[in-house]
């Protein structure tokens, strides 16, 4: 399957999970290298983890570029295209420019968020307010998310029920699986060994197995 095959449309949320070293923010990594030889695409990672810039330059081989930083939401305003990275201070959850930055992404329209771990943003039934209003509202204004999770057992339901497009990689606990079956599709009790993954859009009657 080409990678263009699973890029989300402009309007649409996906939603990549699996466990550390599984693959999981490989594939997100290549969907934005995929958006950015689209041209004039506005894309924002959010980086809870601190490990974009780090994972690029020495795990990846697709291209060697690596996304401007940004220190707040101001230096956002004036950007009609390229890729962006805010390196969010600790506890996320709490970091104002978090806020700002999804308030400017609803205001801006046209424009990519990509949040690789969605669980220091939301868990259980604790979430962002604004994020919470980007999943359910967003897509009206052409806001394309992409959230990644290692723990989709943990996070709110709506990252998952308003997300259209889902690519599973190996979770080793069975809540976690259970989780994505039970919401999703039940093929993904299944759990997946190395680098592969499974591919799923609503509406598919099942999952497409990607051997890597």
């Amino acid at each position: 399957m080409d990678i263009s095959e699973i890029v989300p449309d402009v309007q649409d949320r996906m939603f990549v999970t699996g466990m550390t070293e599984s693959g999981k923010t490989t594939l997100i990594l290549r969907i934005i290298y995929a958006l950015e030889e689209e041209g004039d695409n506005l894309i924002v990672i959010i980086d809870s983890d601190h490990m974009w810039e780090y994972q690029k330059r020495t795990k990846l081989k697709y291209k060697p570029h690596i996304p401007i930083e940004v220190k707040n939401a101001g230096q956002l305003v004036n950007e009609t295209s390229g890729t962006f990275i805010y390196r969010a201070k600790y506890p996320a959850l709490y970091d104002k420019q978090v806020k700002l930055i999804l308030e400017w992404a609803m205001t801006r329209t046209n424009v990519t968020i990509v949040i690789d771990e969605i669980s220091d943003f939301a868990k259980n039934n604790l979430i962002l307010e604004i994020l919470g209003r980007v999943i359910k509202q967003g897509r009206k204004l052409n806001v394309r998310l992409i959230m990644g999770t290692q723990r989709p057992a943990t996070i709110p339901v709506i990252c998952i029920t308003e997300s259209k497009v889902f690519a599973v990689f190996q979770l080793s606990r069975k809540e976690d699986r259970e989780r994505m079956a039970s919401d999703v599709n039940p093929d993904f009790a299944v759990m997946m060994t190395g680098h592969d993954f499974m591919i799923f859009k609503r509406k598919w009657k099942e999952p497409i197995v990607i051997r890597q």
